[in-house]
C-alpha cells in the first residue's frame, strides 16, 4: 500500500435525524499515519 492510498474514504456521505439534515454530503479521506 502506498502513502497515496487512503485507509478510508467516505463520499458524498448524509445523514440526519428527525427530518433534520447535519451532514450534507461531506467527503472523508483518511490515509496512513493521520
Amino acid at each position: 500500500m502506498g502513502q497515496d492510498t487512503p485507509l478510508l474514504e467516505i463520499r458524498n456521505l448524509h445523514a440526519g435525524i428527525d427530518d433534520v439534515s447535519i451532514l450534507k454530503g461531506i467527503d472523508l479521506v483518511i490515509k496512513p499515519g493521520e
